[in-house]
């Protein structure tokens, strides 16, 4: 059995002018659409790991970024 790739959190940044059919065109590639900023064209979306080649390539796409979690060790612990 194969595993499949998990998805990752992906913002991505859309002509505003285009923004619906853009979306549209996002779900059609298998996005989840979690928010929508349609007046600063932003939409942040998850996405199958191996699908941000095909987000990238469709027409309206301005800028894709996978969202990323950077972890801090808490306030009492020691520098490293």
């Amino acid at each position: 059995m194969q595993q499949s790739k998990p998805d990752v959190r992906v913002n991505i940044v859309v002509d505003p002018d285009r923004f619906d059919t853009v979306v549209g065109e996002l779900i059609e590639a298998g996005a989840q659409v979690e928010e929508r900023s349609p007046a600063i064209g932003m939409v942040c979306t998850r996405i199958a790991a191996g699908g941000v080649p095909a987000v990238e390539a469709i027409d309206g796409v301005q800028a894709v970024e996978q969202d990323r979690t950077i972890h801090l060790p808490p306030p009492e612990a020691d520098l490293q």
